[in-house]
């Protein structure tokens, strides 16, 4: 359970950094989507990595499962924010 919580907090923080570096002056439903873009892309990169690892989903803490949440969350959000750049009004 708490591989899950990570992945969720940490791609929730990727989505929000990536939301600040792709366009600073965000406003706060860009924030916001590009955070629930993270933390969807977290969750699914850490599950999908450690059944690629034939380890369990729910196990204790895994670095490498956290790295790859990170990096699905920051392409995630950054790849919604590249879609929808010009339809959020900010």
């Amino acid at each position: 359970m708490l591989n899950i919580i990570f992945w969720f907090t940490f791609g929730v923080l990727s989505g929000w950094t990536v939301a600040l570096i792709a366009r600073p002056a965000a406003g706060l439903k860009r924030i916001a989507s590009s955070g629930v873009a993270g933390a969807i892309g977290g969750v699914l990169g850490g599950a999908v990595s450690r059944i690629l690892a034939h380890r369990p989903v729910i196990d204790g803490f895994d670095g490498p499962s956290l790295l790859v949440a990170v990096f699905t969350a920051v392409i995630l959000a950054s790849v919604f924010n590249f879609i929808f750049r010009g339809n959020v009004k900010t």
